[in-house]
C-alpha cells in the first residue's frame, strides 16, 4: 500500500523547512510512505492508497496543502486519516464546531475505541464540541470528550492522538484492516 503523509514546517533561523516524522516508517513498515510537500498546487500518485493529514499547521483560508490533500482524497475515493489539528480541520471542513478544551495539551489519558480502552497521548487544546453531520464519533476519552470519528459514507477517520508517537498501533479498527489487506 502507498500512504502519502503530509509534513509539519519547522522554522530553523531564517528558513522553513518540511519534516516528517521518522515514526511513521516504524508505524507502517510494510508500506510505501510518500512525504507530501507544503507546496500549492500538489500533484498526488494516482496510486496512492491512503492520505494522512499529519500538519498541525492547518490554514483555514483554503490555501493549506492540507486541503488540497482532503480534496484529492475525496475526489479520487481514496483512505483518508487526519491526526492531531488535522482531524480538527476535517471536522471544521464537515461543518463541526471545535472549542478551547482544558486537560489535554501534553496530557497521557484513555480512549474507549472499538469497545477497548487505549492508552494515548494528548497535545491538543482545542476539543470537538459537535461532530459535522457527516461524522460519527469513534472514540471518546474518559471526560466524554470526542478523541476520534468516522465519516458515515466515506473511508474518512479522525484522531486527535499522534499515532506514530505511541510504542503501540492505536487506530481505528476499520482502517486497520484496510492497512492489513
Amino acid at each position: 500500500m502507498k500512504i502519502a503523509i503530509t509534513q509539519k514546517q519547522i522554522k530553523i533561523g531564517d528558513i522553513l523547512y518540511d519534516s516528517l516524522n521518522p515514526n511513521w516508517y516504524n508505524l507502517f513498515p510494510k508500506h510505501v510512505i510518500v512525504p507530501i510537500p507544503n507546496i500549492p498546487n500538489i500533484t498526488i500518485d494516482s496510486a496512492v492508497d491512503l492520505i494522512i493529514l499529519a500538519s498541525d499547521q492547518v490554514a483555514y483560508d483554503g490555501t493549506s496543502s492540507e486541503l488540497m490533500c482532503f480534496n484529492w482524497a475525496v475526489k479520487n475515493n481514496k483512505s483518508l486519516l487526519a491526526i492531531g489539528q488535522s482531524a480538527l480541520y476535517v471536522n471544521y471542513l464537515h461543518n463541526g464546531i471545535n472549542i478551547p478544551i482544558d486537560g489535554h495539551d501534553n496530557k497521557k489519558h484513555t480512549v474507549l475505541m472499538d469497545g477497548k480502552i487505549y492508552p494515548i497521548n494528548s497535545t491538543h487544546d482545542l476539543g470537538i464540541y459537535e461532530l459535522g453531520p457527516r461524522l460519527e464519533q469513534m472514540a471518546i476519552a474518559s471526560d466524554k470528550s470526542i478523541e476520534g470519528f468516522k465519516h458515515r459514507f466515506r473511508p474518512f477517520w479522525g484522531v486527535l492522538w499522534n499515532p506514530e508517537q505511541l510504542p503501540y498501533m492505536v487506530l481505528p479498527g476499520e482502517l486497520l484492516q484496510i492497512l492489513n489487506n
